[in-house]
């Protein structure tokens, strides 16, 4: 099991290895990066966008070992989140490297220190007490505390913080321009992990950097941001005063962003390759699980990741099972290779995973349902064949996921059957988005023998693509979507499905071994 798990962590990345289409994009940045030193001297504060899991370590790893031209740093901003500064753990882990590389600075070392020790003794609270002006209206980066110079000790107090800020810019760049110079490279600093720490702290130090570190045009920072979480923080800080986007330009000179949508195509066959043996491996059914990824949204590296691990776990979980004579009654679905089997499997990991309130209520018809529906005055009926049927009814039938929870076969051929039809109407509800203010199911249009099939076929078709229509009308995406796509394939594109797929043993097993 061991080679076929995904590793989490950041790895080596080079063009084969690239399952996300990240080497081009670390491959540019790195040109960027060793052929723009002039524009890079007045420019050297650098953001990586990327949301969690994007991708960003791996680009600063890949930069790291590949530059020529810089000496990097790595400062793992999570690891001294709990500092009263982060500002001040930043330049101890410079002065640390500089300290390891080149002894003979030790004795200005110890001035750079002092001065820093002078500027950050002033506290938290008074470090980021400057202001940037933004077309024209000034705003403070940071707030000042009454207790600030109680914090401060004798020698401190003697000191203003006009005096601690100017000795500390002045004699911190002369460290990193001598160490630049006595290793013929620029510095590449580069911050991470700053999506693990409390967003407040981030904004405390990306100031700092603006305002304290970033005056030797020898040294860059390259700071990896998820901008989501940042853009909140500056919004609750800063209100209607600045927006986001304004702040962030305001601190960064340069930005680039990791691939919101990632190709995912070679992560897909790669799964497969690991699941199966490459001869076994068939391209349409590798590309309907890379579209139904990118059809539900669901196209982060790292969760992806751990979606592929949980499949590979119970995979060899059933096989060992197997082996040893035991009850592998729920885990049988892990037997099946079909396409529609391993998108089902997949999804209702995913829902575990990342969504598990809704994972919960799947089943639970009663609670999503009987809010919506006033039995007297307003009862919803389905129509199966020549019978109306009540929705609660329907749903309260103790027997119902026994018997039709099943995901099949669903063209308009199949349907002509009661049981298929109810398959379908119980299919929609056990995903069904409950935010929408009406139940929306198939009417189905009865068909007599007599009557034409392509006339029923088009009718039902077109009842069933207003169905998905107005589901599409939810805000729960991850639910609506995934509706829509399976209703196109089952219904409207009518492909089929090897066997019928039952949903409830797949969801109790997650249950039972996730």
């Amino acid at each position: 099991m061991e080679r076929r798990v995904y590793q989490n962590r950041p790895h080596e990345l080079d063009e084969v290895n690239d399952l996300f289409g990240t080497y081009y994009k670390a491959k540019s940045i790195l040109n960027v990066l060793d052929n723009t030193n002039n524009y890079l001297e007045n420019n050297n504060i650098i953001a990586l966008y990327g949301a969690w899991g994007s991708g960003k370590t791996t680009v600063m790893d890949y930069i790291s070992k590949n530059t020529k031209k810089y000496k990097c740093i790595k400062f793992e901003a999570w690891r001294y989140e709990n500092d009263v500064e982060l500002a001040l753990s930043l330049f101890e882990a410079i002065v640390n490297e500089i300290e390891k590389e080149v002894r003979d600075f030790n004795k200005f070392i110890k001035e750079v220190k002092l001065s820093a020790k002078t500027l950050f003794c002033f506290g938290k609270n008074m470090i980021l007490n400057t202001e940037i002006n933004v077309f024209g209206v000034k705003i403070p980066i940071g707030k000042s505390g009454k207790d600030t110079i109680n914090e401060m000790g004798d020698s401190v107090k003697k000191t203003s913080y006009y005096s601690a800020v100017n000795k500390f810019n002045s004699t911190f760049k002369k460290l990193l321009e001598d160490y630049s110079k006595k290793l013929n490279k620029r510095i590449i600093i580069f911050i991470d992990d700053l999506d693990r720490c409390e967003p407040s702290k981030v904004l405390d130090l990306l100031s700092a950097i603006k305002h304290f570190f970033s005056e030797s045009k020898d040294v860059v920072y390259f700071c990896a941001i998820d901008k989501n979480s940042v853009n909140q923080s500056i919004n609750v800080r800063y209100k209607n005063v600045i927006t986001a986007e304004e702040y962030l330009e305001k601190i960064f000179d340069i930005s680039f962003s990791m691939p919101e949508e990632c190709y995912l195509y070679p992560i897909v066959r790669d799964f497969y390759v690991r699941m199966y043996k490459e001869d076994e491996v068939n391209e349409s059914e590798v590309k309907l699980v890379n579209n139904f990824l990118k059809h539900i949204n669901f196209t982060n590296p790292r969760k992806i990741k751990k979606v592929f691990n949980k499949y590979i776990m119970l995979n060899d979980l059933y096989d060992s099972m197997s082996e040893a004579g035991s009850d592998i009654s729920f885990l049988y679905n892990m037997s099946r290779k079909d396409v529609f089997n391993v998108i089902m499997i997949l999804y209702i990991i995913i829902l575990f995973e990342f969504y598990r309130e809704i994972f919960n209520d799947l089943l639970e018809y009663k609670t999503k349902f009987s809010m919506k529906i006033d039995m007297e005055r307003n009862p919803l009926y389905i129509t199966l064949n020549n019978e109306d049927i009540n929705l609660i009814e329907f749903v309260d039938d103790k027997n119902l996921t026994k018997r039709f929870a099943y995901l099949e076969d669903f063209c308009a051929e199949e349907l002509l059957s009661d049981k298929r039809r109810k398959n379908l109407v119980t299919f929609i509800l056990i995903f069904y988005p409950n935010d929408l203010d009406k139940i929306y199911l198939p009417r189905y249009i009865n068909n007599n023998p007599f009557d034409d099939f392509y006339v029923y076929r088009e009718d039902t078709m077109n009842n069933i693509k207003e169905v998905t229509n107005n589901i599409q009308k939810s805000n729960i995406k991850i639910l609506s979507k995934f509706l829509s796509f399976i209703i196109n394939k089952l219904v409207i594109s009518e492909e089929r499905v090897k066997e019928p797929i039952n949903i409830v043993k797949i969801i109790t097993m997650a249950k039972m071994y996730l």
